[in-house]
């Protein structure tokens, strides 16, 4: 949700930090983690996030980054209006699942891609990794086995489906120490 005690303070840390380190015009990339403290900064960019998924965006906002980013700069007023037309509101709830495991070695069974695909707010599943493949624990997001956009009106099927995807990379991701 937009409006809340806590997002109010992750919006005006995230101004302050990009008037801080110089932008003023274009998209921005933050990373915050709310502590016991407040805001803290893990990283900003002058840039769209790597994980943009435009059609979730649009679907869970009525926009997304990149179309508003070139609209800034070639369509003012197109940009200035989706500003005045699209209220910060959730029009569905989103999430990004960057999957994390803890195991290591060569994998032998992976969960059931044609099963998680099929929940209500599954809307895209990239899976990094194949049968076969060196996992090591996870450390980053780039040796994270799947990246997974969920979409869903209810919060509570959300996270519902985040909890089956976790559990199924929990139990059914199989690796051995030989290939």
């Amino acid at each position: 949700d937009f409006q809340g005690e806590i997002q109010d303070s992750l919006c005006s840390y995230a101004k302050e930090v990009a008037d801080a380190v110089g932008i003023k015009y274009g998209a921005s990339h933050l990373e915050i983690k709310m502590t016991e403290h407040g805001p803290f900064l893990i990283e900003i960019a002058a840039r769209l996030s790597g994980a943009t998924h435009v059609e979730v965006s649009n679907e869970a906002l009525g926009y997304n980054a990149v179309d508003l980013t070139i609209d800034s700069y070639l369509e003012e007023e197109k940009f200035m209006e989706c500003l005045r037309n699209y209220p910060r509101k959730v029009i569905k709830y989103e999430n990004l699942l960057d999957i994390g495991t803890d195991k290591k070695g060569y994998i032998q069974k992976l969960p059931s891609e044609e099963h998680l695909t099929h929940l209500p707010s599954v809307k895209s599943f990239k899976l990094k990794v194949k049968l076969g493949d060196y996992l090591e624990p996870t450390i980053t997001l780039a040796n994270s086995p799947a990246k997974i956009h969920l979409v869903h009106e209810n919060k509570a099927q959300l996270e519902k489906d985040r909890n089956i995807i976790k559990a199924a990379f929990q139990n059914e991701l199989i690796c051995t120490a030989e290939p």
